[in-house]
């Protein structure tokens, strides 16, 4: 009854910017979830603690607490990548 038309669109840019925005989107989950586990456990890895020494200057006693706030903020902003939300701006 009803016909599902798409505009002539090339299926290969359609499907690697799908791609693309999954793999980036997921990326930036992943770092996200290191950065919020590492702020939540006060993680003692080489990474981390250069993290933590270069915000101390400015954060002070609150650095694991923004560091866990940017982890939080970097997944929800990888999901929005991951589905396109920021292409239809």
């Amino acid at each position: 009854m009803f016909e599902i038309t798409f505009a002539s669109q090339s299926s290969t840019v359609y499907d690697t910017t799908i791609v693309m925005n999954l793999f980036w989107g997921f990326l930036m989950f992943l770092i996200g979830l290191w950065l919020f586990c590492c702020g939540r456990k006060q993680s003692s890895s080489k990474i981390y603690q250069l993290l933590v020494a270069r915000s101390r200057l400015l954060w002070k006693t609150k650095v694991h607490l923004v560091h866990q706030v940017a982890g939080l903020l970097i997944m929800i902003d990888g999901l929005f990548v991951a589905i396109g939300f920021w292409q239809r701006f």
